[in-house]
């Protein structure tokens, strides 16, 4: 798996970590960002790499807030983890 790969995988379980916490399911995660479905499911796979906006929007929840910096720090600390692993 190639840098980019990685972190789109990361940012991935990033995102899916982030949605859970929140207490969304993918639909509720879906009216937030004004993203589809598909698109929440392509991005937590890893397969899409979000625009600046859509994780801004994930990261401030009119509930909840997640700073960027964390957000970058959890992709970090999965980028860590993945490597051990291979």
């Amino acid at each position: 798996m190639d840098e980019r790969e990685l972190h789109k995988k990361a940012l991935g379980i990033v995102i899916r970590k982030v949605r859970k916490e929140y207490g969304w399911k993918q639909e509720e995660m879906e009216e937030y960002t004004n993203l589809s479905e598909t698109m929440i499911g392509k991005l937590e796979r890893g397969e899409r790499e979000p625009l600046a906006y859509t994780l801004y929007k994930i990261s401030r929840n009119s509930e909840k807030f997640i700073s960027m910096d964390l957000i970058f720090q959890m992709v970090e600390e999965e980028i860590n983890r993945m490597r051990k692993e291979h």
